[in-house]
């Protein structure tokens, strides 16, 4: 006997893509795996009652609900708050870009979405399933080839923003491209969750039971973090934030960009890159410096030797954002221009967002995420140029 759910769900697949016929199967119902805070499923729907479709349609469904009682409220409302901005990006924004790139060869590194639904009693998105489609999962020790695939997908999505800004002769900036009441409100502050309650055991005392680490590199940490836990956080939310109402150097904030929410295969269409990527989970999405997800991106998914001394693997990684931001824009504009910020500026936000990284783990120090990031993190101190925060 079907679940009430599992009713639900088919019923909204069926109306959306407008089945009659059309058999739908659901797989398995997952939650909090890798952090995940929505339910999810593969669904495949096979069309051939309803079309002449020989093959099988392959989606991914992700969806919440305010009513079921298998999930504590708390997690209950923050999936609720975190699923509707998801849902605002790809029902909102994401076609905006994508009208911006219509007919282009550019790809926004993004799924395809089918279906985006909020309500009062919970929330849908339905869209490509990626594993069908030959992405996997990405590690949490990617190398540099797997890395600039990311970036330059990241790139490209940000000359897309810029393009609809510019050919809305940055009209709608304050109503829809940053700040001041919109969907998409900084993802620090107006995520929906309460940080409070997220911080747990003092990043320290989290390292200090690594075996691997050395009472030198607590000591390399606790100088550089200087002040209590929560007076960091503070003067992080406020330096990182700051830049909010400064227009020119704005850029879209994924908010959460680590390997579980990276899906690579190896290219088969671009001779310049030997994986494509595809960057999932917009459910922090907002606004903020141009480059500012990729201090995270470094410090919990690179492989430590992008980080050392004798690689200059970090700046290659900031040419690649850059030059696939600028370049993509510049081919796009409407009329000639210049990119709208300078790789300096792009480099100085990239650096910067290396602080913010560590703010993203002293948010929520779970033990095995910190086991995963300790070598990056003191890897990052000893060896980039963040300078004084």
């Amino acid at each position: 006997m079907k679940s009430e759910a599992d009713s639900w769900l088919e019923a909204c697949i069926s109306k959306s893509l407008d089945l009659k016929q059309a058999a739908i199967s659901l797989g398995v119902e997952t939650f909090g795996v890798d952090g995940q805070l929505s339910y999810r499923r593969r669904v495949t729907v096979d069309k051939r009652n309803d079309s002449k479709d020989e093959e099988s349609l392959k989606l991914y469904a992700k969806y919440t609900s305010t009513s079921r009682s298998d999930m504590e409220r708390y997690y209950q409302e923050m999936s609720y708050a975190v699923s509707k901005q998801e849902c605002t990006f790809y029902g909102f924004l994401l076609p905006v870009l994508q009208r911006v790139v219509n007919g282009s060869r550019l790809c926004l590194a993004v799924p395809r979405c089918h279906l985006h639904c909020v309500s009062n009693s919970g929330t849908l998105l339905l869209m490509d399933d990626l594993l069908a489609q030959g992405f996997s999962p990405a590690s949490a020790t990617l190398s540099v080839e797997q890395l600039s695939a990311v970036v330059e997908g990241l790139g490209r999505l940000q000359a897309a923003y810029w393009l609809a800004r510019q050919q809305l002769n940055f009209e709608l900036d304050k109503h829809v491209f940053a700040g001041g009441g919109t969907p998409f409100a900084n993802p620090l502050s107006e995520s929906g969750l309460e940080m409070s309650t997220i911080v747990g055991a003092k990043l320290l005392d989290e390292l200090k039971k690594l075996p691997s680490v050395s009472e030198a590199d607590v000591e390399l940490l606790s100088a550089y973090l200087n002040k209590e836990k929560d007076e960091f956080m503070q003067i992080c939310e406020t330096k990182l934030l700051a830049d909010l109402t400064d227009w020119p150097s704005l850029g879209l904030v994924h908010g959460d960009l680590w390997y579980p929410n990276l899906m690579l295969r190896p290219s088969s269409s671009s001779p310049d890159s030997a994986y494509e990527a595809r960057i999932i989970d917009w459910q922090f999405c907002g606004f903020g410096k141009l480059g500012r997800d990729f201090g995270t991106l470094l410090l919990t998914s690179a492989d430590s030797r992008v980080l050392t001394d004798a690689s200059r693997s970090f700046e290659q990684l900031i040419d690649r954002f850059y030059d696939s931001f600028a370049g993509e824009f510049v081919a796009g504009a409407l009329e000639s221009t210049e990119p709208p910020v300078s790789k300096s500026a792009v480099r100085d936000n990239c650096l910067e967002s290396l602080h913010g990284a560590v703010l993203w783990l002293l948010w929520d120090p779970r033990p095995d995420v910190v086991l995963g990031c300790h070598a990056n993190l003191l890897a990052m101190l000893r060896n980039l140029p963040m300078g004084d925060f």
